[in-house]
């Protein structure tokens, strides 16, 4: 298993633990939370930056150089049509993970919760369900892999989840409500390196395709 995913695992199992264990576990555990933050930080500024070369070698015309030092222009990886998807599948990202770092900001600047109250989903959290919705409605129609379509629809769920007791509660209660701020910093910042790691996959899945339907030809 990768390292990145066994850290987003990590990470998926202390918030859980959190959540459930009792005062004393609970001060051992808020203690990692800095640790944890720095480390998707450092994570998801790599990842953007794979993202972003990817982008720019995907898209731009090519030179190859042959052994008798003859020069040929090489189209680029991907086809106009895939250059269309791949564009506006990174501008829904980088929409939905600037939204998701304005929620982080507001949660680290005040001293209430914006997305939930006494109890009460605020309309700033309504916002953040409609709008992970919509994300995550735009994107599977860009994948043509099922697969991956069933881990956007995992990663990007907003449906009422099954506490230990057999309860349902709303998305923004469960993940939102009671942890500590640190906690839901660091749950916000893995969710903006999940989102990556999709487009990630997505622009190699984009690729392979090209690649194996489409060879290149010489201008």
């Amino acid at each position: 298993m990768p390292k990145t995913k066994k850290f987003s695992i990590f990470i998926t199992f202390i918030l859980c633990a959190l959540s459930a264990c009792n005062t004393e576990l609970s001060k051992d555990i808020n203690g990692t939370f800095g640790i944890l933050a720095t480390e998707l930080e450092r994570n998801t500024i790599q990842l953007t930056e794979d993202i972003n070369l990817k982008i720019s070698e995907a898209s731009q015309s090519r030179v190859e150089v042959s052994e008798n030092e003859k020069v040929s222009i090489l189209n680029p990886i991907l086809d106009s049509v895939s250059i269309v998807k791949m564009n506006t599948y990174h501008k829904l990202t980088e929409a939905y993970v600037a939204f998701l770092t304005e929620i982080e900001d507001e949660f680290i600047q005040s001293d209430t919760n914006p997305l939930i109250q006494n109890g009460e989903i605020t309309q700033r959290g309504k916002e953040y369900l409609g709008r992970t919705k919509l994300y995550s409605e735009k994107i599977q129609k860009l994948w043509d892999n099922e697969f991956t379509k069933n881990k956007v629809i995992l990663q990007l769920n907003t449906d009422h989840i099954q506490n230990r007791k057999g309860t349902k509660i709303s998305h923004i209660s469960y993940y939102f409500e009671d942890l500590p701020t640190k906690g839901i910093i660091v749950y916000l910042k893995q969710k903006k390196y999940n989102v990556l790691l999709l487009e990630k996959d997505f622009l190699n899945d984009l690729i392979f395709q090209n690649l194996t339907t489409q060879p290149n030809s010489k201008n």
